[in-house]
């Protein structure tokens, strides 16, 4: 009887949720937006790159003196510059608008900074003053060196081919690393679109003052576990909407398609990485979904739980805040600490069993963890559900709902 009812709870939310138009639409708009921001961010950082190799070129008039010897005066005529007297004077021209700037270099570039003067024209285009001293300086530089070589190295930075190997075979480097990063991306995902589904879930029949007729014919913790498998085959439905075309897509092209260095041809799917991987993500997934599920069992409204539930999603994404330091130090203590600590293990474990760089007991250690406390909060969630389904108007006494007998 009792699977029975999980299935027609399942089944209910489902069908509710399916046939909404504002579900199919948000999760359009969710890769729109992630494309839009990529586009704009695209743009802003070529705009950048652009603004500062034109600040090279710019022509405006200047002085120098050198103390070090090094620059060109040939070269410095050409970018619109003539020999200074002194600091003193060519600093006085600057501030009475007779010369745009001045460059003061000192005897040791590489020891000593060079003082540069120059009239306000804006905070962005101040630094074409900097940026055209620097240039003046490797160019005269540059015209010292006869070996077009040696030129080219200082200029340039030398190809080189890097291989990394692991026990005895050629690692596959990124490539071996992007594929199980991909489980962080559903796991934000499932974060992004299933988090408000997943706190309704609970509260809607409380909301509606339904859930104390609702429990005289299913028992709670059905009623739960039928809710959460519905939300969780709608989140994967949406997710299956984005990613069976994007997969296609990465799987039709990857042999000619290049981003940002990496040939998608040479992504590596190792089992090993993969396969924690997939259990980190369910683990994460049932702890997310069972803490959401218990907040809404203790909260009488969604406001109340608005809260909760913000706290709950930082712990979660936290870890993303500090990738440079899972990367750079993932021994240290504190690393050690977010994979072990439930709420920001999923994104952390993932992190560094994409790097490489997880122990097998640490991942392991984890992966228990995680299914054991989703277990035991939903049974919580239950007992709390149970107790509070016409708690209307205010928070669940936890107290009095843990210390009474089951019923």
């Amino acid at each position: 009887m009792a699977k029975s009812n999980i299935a027609i709870v399942a089944g209910f939310e489902i069908n509710r949720h399916l046939r909404r138009k504002s579900l199919w639409i948000f999760t359009l708009l969710v890769p729109i937006a992630i494309v839009a921001v990529g586009v704009i961010s695209g743009f802003s950082s070529a705009s950048a790159d652009t603004a500062i190799a034109e600040q090279q070129d710019t022509q405006f008039s200047f002085e120098y003196i050198d103390a070090s010897g090094l620059i060109d005066p040939t070269i410095a005529t050409q970018l619109g510059g003539r020999l200074g007297s002194d600091s003193a004077s060519g600093l006085d021209d600057v501030k009475n608008g007779r010369i745009e700037a001045f460059f003061d270099y000192p005897a040791d570039p590489t020891q000593q900074p060079t003082e540069v003067s120059g009239a306000d024209v804006g905070i962005i285009q101040n630094g074409r003053y900097a940026a055209v001293a620097v240039s003046l300086l490797r160019a005269s530089v540059s015209a010292q060196v006869a070996d077009p070589t040696v030129l080219s190295i200082i200029q340039t930075d030398p190809p080189v081919n890097a291989t990394a190997y692991r026990d005895g075979q050629a690692s596959a480097g990124l490539g071996q690393v992007v594929a199980p990063l991909l489980y962080i991306v559903l796991f934000f995902m499932a974060i992004v679109m299933l988090g408000n589904q997943m706190l309704s879930a609970t509260l809607e029949e409380k909301e509606n003052r339904v859930s104390e007729m609702i429990l005289t014919t299913i028992d709670a913790t059905s009623l739960l576990i039928g809710k959460v498998i519905g939300v969780v085959v709608v989140g994967l439905a949406q997710m299956l909407t984005l990613l069976v075309p994007s997969v296609a897509a990465l799987l039709y092209f990857r042999d000619g398609f290049n981003l940002s260095g990496l040939d998608l041809g040479q992504l590596s799917f190792q089992p090993g990485p993969m396969t924690m991987g997939l259990l980190l993500l369910g683990g994460g997934l049932a702890l997310y979904t069972a803490c959401l599920v218990t907040i809404g069992a203790v909260m009488p409204t969604a406001q109340d739980a608005s809260p909760a539930f913000s706290v709950v999603v930082l712990l979660c994404v936290m870890p993303l805040y500090a990738v440079v330091w899972v990367a750079t130090n993932p021994g240290s203590g504190i690393v050690t600490g977010l994979t072990l600590f439930p709420l920001s293990a999923p994104i952390t474990a993932m992190m560094r069993n994409a790097l490489g760089v997880l122990p097998l007991w640490q991942g392991l250690l984890a992966v228990v963890e995680l299914y054991v406390l989703a277990a035991l909060v939903l049974a919580l969630g239950a007992r709390l559900f149970r107790y509070g389904s016409i708690a209307y108007s205010g928070r669940v006494n936890l107290k009095a709902a843990l210390g009474r007998s089951k019923v």
